[in-house]
């Protein structure tokens, strides 16, 4: 882990890493305190997950992503405390017309 302190208290961007050397994690900090988005990595490099903060307490949305960049999930905090959960699919466009043919097809033979 690297910290950068300033007068003995962590003050800027606190990283985490891989075994291979490639950034894990990012966290901002002001005065020993998380304040900003605190973002995950892939190995790959690419975003896995963003949670902003404010004074050490979750605040906002947070948000996890696919390796392939597309949203997985949103929650929203407030003031430290969980709410709302959002989960999204990720299936390819064709996988999802079928999914919706098949049970248009069920629905209408039903009416």
């Amino acid at each position: 882990m690297e910290s950068p302190y300033t007068n003995g208290k962590v003050n800027g961007v606190a990283k985490t890493y891989y075994e291979s050397g490639k950034v894990k994690s990012e966290t901002p900090n002001n005065n020993d305190k998380t304040n900003g988005v605190v973002k995950g990595y892939y190995e790959s490099g690419k975003l896995e997950w963003e949670i902003p903060y404010i004074n050490d307490r979750e605040n906002g949305v947070a948000k996890d992503y696919y390796e392939s960049g597309k949203l997985k999930s949103e929650t929203t905090y407030t003031n430290g405390n969980e709410g709302l959960t959002k989960k999204y699919a990720h299936l390819p466009l064709k996988v999802l017309f079928t999914i919706f043919t098949l049970l248009f097809n069920i629905l209408w033979k039903e009416n």
